[in-house]
């Protein structure tokens, strides 16, 4: 019976391994913007991305551009009340992709090296099949017209497997906090 209570604590930890992890967050910048000039965006709402998970998710959307604006007002950037005036536009979007997951487990059935013999000892191999997603935030400097700073986040992460609306926002607000924390504060 404590091999079973083993065997499941292990298998449970596999499964649940991938879904804990921290998102990966890489960025980059274009070096020849100068970002002190920079101080309004605008966040497209209507893109045509291909492969986008967003276009798909309206209220996912919502909540990551809610999340987004959120960020870059705490940086001193301020919504421009037209596109057409913004020194900044923000797109964002995401794609998935199904990820395998092999974890090998040892197991020792009865004898024991002191006790007259090692007994038989085999292994197994679990699958564990899960959807990592990537979560693009691209920031264009619409004077120069040109891609200014680019970020993204790559997880097993899910806004569908929190409970409540409350707590999908939060998770979309961490996700949008690890990306656009590497993003250059506006210049007063």
């Amino acid at each position: 019976m404590r091999h079973l209570v083993y065997i499941l604590a292990i298998v449970t930890l596999s499964v649940t391994l991938p879904s804990c992890s921290p998102w990966t967050v890489k960025t980059d910048l274009d070096p020849d913007i100068n970002f002190a000039e920079l101080k309004t965006y605008t966040v497209a709402r209507n893109t045509r991305i291909p492969n986008d998970v967003l276009a798909q998710e309206e209220i996912t959307r919502k909540r990551l551009i809610i999340a987004i604006e959120n960020e870059l007002q705490e940086k001193g950037y301020t919504a421009a009340s037209d596109s057409s005036t913004a020194d900044l536009t923000v797109l964002t979007y995401a794609g998935v992709k199904e990820r395998v997951n092999y974890s090998t487990i040892g197991m020792n059935y009865g004898g024991y090296w002191r006790w007259g013999g090692p007994g038989i000892y085999s292994t197994q191999v679990v699958e564990n099949r899960y959807m990592e997603g990537t979560l693009h935030i691209d920031i264009f400097d619409n004077k120069k017209k040109l891609l200014a700073w680019q970020g993204q986040a790559t997880g097993a992460f899910s806004l569908q497997q929190a409970d409540t609306p409350e707590e999908r926002q939060a998770v979309a607000n961490d996700i949008v906090d690890a990306i656009l924390s590497r993003f250059p504060a506006a210049q007063k």
